[in-house]
């Protein structure tokens, strides 16, 4: 009955047991104080006593530690407070306190770039040489440089984050996820296979970090497009958290 609705948003056994394990330790408090007998009846109060504990579970994501043994001192200041708006809510920003995993922080970035920068960079921002043949060219004046440079800047805070549609944000998420993982090191992004096993589970696994965004409020899930008949969404952080 609380691992169903806990594996809906995530699979993997480190991050569940990651997610469940405060919950067990609430449920086995008064069995240790002996306050409760584990018999038919101990066992319906005891998940009476942990139900109020479920439903705040579900709104955090699950914090992840992939190597315990690098784990700092002060490794709790990484919980992230944060202030979001509630689209379509005028009353003031409600403040969050939430843990990411690590496919959830990569999501949340590449939904953050698709948002803030336009579809014809990607090839760009994502090609194997970095950018090096388009740095190059010809640059113009640095006066007229600077002056588009802040009027696009100015330009783009007024729009506010764009729109992008489910291709794009999962084709920005593998690449980034190609170029941090040390086994595909020498692999670029565009010669990934969408068919490889371990590309589809993490495929897999992004689609469902995606739900747990857009229910928490980080990512906005849209209408479908009327031309291109699909999905769009648009990322709700800001550029200080997404530097986080």
């Amino acid at each position: 009955a609380i691992l169903k609705p806990f594996s809906r948003a995530c699979r993997r056994v480190t991050e569940l047991s990651a997610a469940l394990e405060p919950l067990f330790q609430t449920y086995c408090e008064p069995i240790n104080k002996e306050a409760v007998i584990p018999d038919e009846m101990g066992k319906r109060r005891l998940f009476a006593l942990l139900e109020p504990h479920i439903a705040p579970a579900l709104k955090q994501i699950f914090n992840v530690t992939t190597y315990s043994g690098f784990t700092k001192p002060g490794a709790d200041k990484a919980r992230r407070k944060f202030i979001t708006k509630r689209p379509g809510f005028n009353e003031a920003a409600e403040e969050l306190d939430f843990h990411l995993t690590v496919c959830g922080k990569y999501l949340l970035i590449s939904a953050f770039i698709a948002s803030r920068n336009p579809a014809t960079l990607d090839a760009t921002l994502f090609d194997s040489t970095g950018g090096l043949e388009s740095r190059k060219r010809k640059k113009k004046s640095a006066a007229s440089a600077m002056e588009k440079r802040e009027y696009k800047e100015q330009e783009k805070v007024l729009k506010g984050p764009g729109s992008f549609p489910l291709e794009r944000l999962l084709a920005i998420f593998q690449c980034i996820t190609a170029a941090t993982d040390e086994d595909l090191e020498s692999q670029q992004c565009t010669n990934m296979s969408p068919n490889d096993e371990g590309s589809m589970e993490l495929m897999s696994d992004a689609l469902m970090q995606l739900s747990t965004l857009c229910n928490i409020n980080l990512l906005y899930k849209g209408s479908s497009c009327p031309l291109e008949g699909a999905t769009r969404y648009r990322c709700n952080i800001d550029q200080e958290l997404a530097l986080r």
